[in-house]
């Protein structure tokens, strides 16, 4: 298949029936030809990142949009437009392959329309570059979500979470500290043409320049991960310890379960466990890779009955499923999927989670709540209610001298937006 069918065909999917980016990508990488990936990604997550500015052009030149079936060709032209403008293809091979992509999409008659509106856009590509600086970031938000962003945190906090939205993610990576030195691991990103940009105790390097995982040194050899530095301080607060029984309770794909047992120089006993078997498939399948083993249970972690064997456990991480709002720059197709009502659901299961989470933990454990969102409804708020659900439930400082609870918006420190929440159950 050709990478731009591909990227249309995945848009199509995004836009239409609310399909995750994360899903389709694997699915596609493999019906087109080796090394295409990078470019597919960045070809899908653009398009998606300046989705109005690059309808609202497409439109402008097109009598009518291509519906039903045919929307296929309308995604492939909105995917041309993003890459004449926004990536450095040559102009002929953007144009010409789009053309043939839309013979391959069975719709022959259609190439010449394809074909005209690209070079209308070529034509057109200094006033549409300068156009294109006029459009602010925060027209490419959903209302709500910019509506929910002023509410909460105020329209200069709302315009900074617009602008990191538009911005390639940085690159964070996790190495074993235990099994490898940071002047080690930086001279082998040295000799991969990256480099070390800034490092957090314990285990935290950003990359100055991003790597493809399969260049990544000591990547192979299992003693580096990638996992932004957001999501690795959510093993930090949790603050486990040598010898202690452990739930990983979302533990999918792995990142949190593997860094629990590098602190714990593996010693912990952790149970990961995850609703979805495809899932825990490949968590167990980068838990190999890192020559790791725990206990791995598909099931929902709500039904104890079908998992627990009643023995409770000294500290519980929940990193609950959310509205992934904190992680739009990595995940740009969250504006279009996602939707008001999807946070009222996200919540109310997110609440049956802590509540179970509470149920496993024993008296003077320690449970840590974290997402990948922004939120208040996800985050402060559902903090605010199990406190009020759970009277032997006591906030505990995340670290020495600090808050119980705290929100990181995207960008800040690099990482990505995060929320979390530390609690003590209380001794009997």
């Amino acid at each position: 298949m050709r990478i731009r069918t591909a990227a249309a065909l995945i848009l199509k999917r995004i836009l239409e029936n609310r399909e995750p980016l994360s899903l389709l990508l694997p699915e596609y990488s493999e019906k087109i030809s080796p090394g295409s990936y990078p470019w597919l990604m960045a070809a899908v997550a653009g398009t998606l990142r300046h989705f109005s500015f690059i309808s609202e052009a497409a439109e402008g030149l097109m009598r009518k949009r291509p519906s039903g079936r045919r929307s296929a060709v309308y995604f492939l032209i909105l995917s041309g437009i993003h890459e004449l403008l926004f990536m450095n293809t040559e102009e002929y091979a953007a144009v010409s392959e789009s053309v043939e992509s839309a013979r391959e999409l069975k719709f022959p008659e259609m190439s010449g329309m394809v074909n005209g509106i690209l070079r209308n856009i070529l034509r057109e590509k200094k006033e549409l570059s300068a156009k294109a600086l006029e459009f602010t970031a925060e027209d490419e938000l959903p209302g709500w979500l910019r509506e929910s962003l002023i509410k909460d945190y105020g329209a200069e906090a709302a315009a900074s979470f617009a602008d990191d939205a538009q911005r390639e993610p940085p690159m964070w990576v996790r190495i074993n500290a235990g099994k490898l030195s940071r002047e080690k691991f930086r001279e082998g990103l040295e000799s991969c043409g990256s480099g070390e940009k800034s490092f957090i105790a314990p285990s935290a390097v950003l990359l100055s320049k991003p790597l493809p995982v399969e260049r990544l040194p000591f990547f192979r050899e299992g003693l580096v991960t990638v996992q932004d530095i957001s999501a690795q301080k959510s093993v930090w607060y949790l603050a486990p310890e040598n010898g202690e029984r452990i739930l990983d309770m979302c533990a999918a794909p792995g990142g949190k379960t593997s860094e629990i047992l590098e602190l714990t120089g593996n010693t912990a006993s952790v149970t990961a466990l995850d609703i979805s078997k495809s899932r825990v498939k490949r968590l167990e399948e980068n838990l190999r890779r890192l020559s790791i083993s725990v206990t791995c249970l598909a099931a929902d972690a709500r039904r104890t009955d079908e998992w627990w064997d009643g023995k409770p456990f000294d500290r519980v991480l929940l990193d609950a499923p959310c509205s992934g709002t904190g992680v739009i720059r990595r995940h740009p197709d969250i504006r279009f999927i996602r939707t008001p009502d999807d946070i009222d659901k996200l919540a109310v299961s997110q609440k049956e989670l802590m509540d179970t989470a509470w149920s496993v933990l024993k008296p003077g454990g320690a449970l840590l709540y974290s997402t990948c969102s922004v939120m208040k409804k996800e985050n402060e708020l559902q903090a605010e209610s199990f406190l009020k659900r759970h009277p032997d439930a006591a906030a505990s400082e995340l670290w020495s001298g600090g808050p119980s609870s705290h929100q990181v918006l995207p960008g800040e420190d690099d990482g990505d937006g995060f929320f979390y929440a530390r609690f003590i159950k209380k001794p009997e």
